[in-house]
């Protein structure tokens, strides 16, 4: 073995150990605590989303008579409860890191809003802002979508 493949094995060796030590050593990092809070919450937006997603299977499979309606009803009942405990944990998080992962539906190039829901147009007031679906004064989150209702947008709901 020469001391040009030395040189060369060795040159290797240097870069990489950069290549491996250049996130650790970013200034900008996020700290410890911010990102283990946005784990769990892009972990309760991925848990929310699955949600979302059985239910409307759950609807669908009803409505084209392929669920009995007391099976149909065990199974709906137990995911939006599911989904109002994780709800509920996504509002108690605190708002310094909101991560909103694209909706996967939208991803899937599935419409935005249920089947037979009212979509109102883009503007309309008392809609909500992802799905624009027509949402009842004062609620928090979207009984279609699961996606939080801000404060401002809730008032504008109860004035209307």
């Amino acid at each position: 073995m020469g001391i040009g493949t030395i040189l060369v094995g060795l040159a290797l060796v240097v870069i990489v150990a950069i290549l491996i030590a250049m996130p650790l050593l970013e200034p900008g990092r996020q700290s410890v605590e911010h990102s283990a809070n946005s784990r769990e919450r892009d972990s309760l937006e991925l848990e929310r989303a699955t949600i979302v997603r059985t239910i409307r299977e759950l609807d669908f499979d009803f409505r084209t008579g392929k669920m009995d309606e007391s099976d149909y009803k065990v199974l709906r009942e137990a995911q939006v409860r599911r989904g109002a405990d994780v709800l509920q944990t996504l509002d108690a998080l605190p708002l310094d890191a909101p991560s909103e992962p694209e909706d996967e539906a939208q991803q899937r190039g599935e419409p935005d809003a249920g089947e037979g829901a009212d979509v109102p147009p883009v503007s309309a007031p008392g809609a909500c802002p992802s799905c624009r679906v027509l949402i009842q004064p004062g609620v928090r989150f979207c009984p279609n979508c699961g996606t939080r209702i801000a404060k401002d947008e809730r008032s504008a709901i109860t004035a209307r």
